[in-house]
């Protein structure tokens, strides 16, 4: 999550998302928690508890992370990513929205950790059970 911002540290702050299923589009705002697909809130939670084994386990065999126009495809290209930029700087992601359109779900979050930190948006493409694709944006 390399965006040339102020890397200053942040409390780890896990929100928890439990399961929804929708096709249309929602916004969803909660003080304490955010709605979102199961597959999405498994991965959010493996990275709120710097858990990088089960991060990886929430994609799919060919899934892939695009931070910020630089994509990562597969277990160890997302491994080595999340090593130096994500769970590996404990990245905390408190989640403030969640948006979902079919299988596409946005989540907003303000991230914290010994990387980037400030507010940025995830948009997660759901395959079955599991995430094929995490864009990261602002």
């Amino acid at each position: 999550m390399s965006r040339g911002r102020s890397h200053t540290g942040g409390a780890s702050h896990a929100t928890r998302i439990a399961p929804r299923l929708s096709t249309e589009r929602d916004l969803y705002r909660k003080k304490d928690s955010v709605t979102a697909h199961p597959a999405v809130q498994r991965a959010i939670d493996a990275a709120n508890s710097g858990d990088t084994e089960g991060f990886l386990g929430s994609f799919t065999d060919e899934g892939a992370v695009d931070d910020w126009g630089r994509e990562f495809r597969g277990r160890e290209a997302i491994r080595s990513w999340s090593d130096e930029e994500f769970i590996g700087v404990d990245v905390s992601l408190a989640v403030t929205a969640v948006r979902q359109t079919g299988a596409t779900v946005t989540v907003s979050a303000d991230v914290g950790g010994r990387g980037f930190n400030g507010p940025s948006d995830f948009t997660f493409t759901v395959s079955g059970d599991r995430v094929s694709l995490m864009r990261i944006t602002g």
